[in-house]
């Protein structure tokens, strides 16, 4: 009986170990992140590396996103272009919905009412929040075709007003990479 308790408390502290570990993984800029799968406003899944598979498919810029923000909302106008833009550059534009004070269904009436041209994916839980590191929205990622992280930081350098953007760094660093160039930034502090 002893020897049966022993082994469960090993099996039950071995299994927290790995699970503390499995959350605690943070993505960093040149390395790969893991493959994850989200939910959909709509109730289909996004599977990253499925989506990096594609052969018109050259990377994916994620943005933390969020309808109760006003720097995100005011965001909202340049999310859509980038959705565009990119799209024929062959980069997926995917918004990520973090924020635990917020619910699906209004994020999907959000998009709805904004005209989103992009899947949001819902993080119910944070683990992938929580991987990116993502502390505000707007908060934006680029990762490459071959899952790589490249960029973490701002969409831009102003959230609150898009009149008074001076550097498109998202943009910037999409067109390096797709250029061959070498990423100049790599980092920068998100607003929101």
């Amino acid at each position: 009986m002893k020897r049966i308790l022993t082994c469960i408390l090993v099996l039950v502290f071995a299994s927290s170990v790995f699970a503390f570990q499995e959350n605690d993984i943070q993505y960093e800029i040149g390395k790969k992140i893991d493959n994850f799968m989200l939910k959909d406003l709509t109730g289909n899944k996004f599977d990253v590396y499925h989506e990096l598979s594609a052969k018109d498919v050259k990377g994916i810029a994620f943005v933390f996103i969020s309808y109760t923000c006003p720097s995100s909302r005011a965001s909202d106008k340049r999310y859509i272009k980038h959705a565009a833009d990119f799209k024929d550059k062959g980069i997926l534009f995917v918004g990520i919905g973090p924020n635990t004070n917020e619910t699906p269904q209004k994020m999907a009436e959000h998009a709805e009412k904004m005209g989103y041209n992009f899947p949001v994916l819902w993080d119910h839980g944070l683990a992938i929040t929580d991987r990116f590191n993502a502390k505000k929205t707007p908060h934006a990622f680029f990762v490459d075709k071959k899952g790589i992280l490249r960029y973490d930081g701002r969409v831009d350098d102003n959230a609150n007003s898009p009149a008074k953007v001076k550097e498109r760094t998202l943009e910037m660093v999409i067109g390096e990479y797709l250029d061959g160039k070498d990423i100049s930034v790599t980092k920068t502090v998100p607003q929101g």
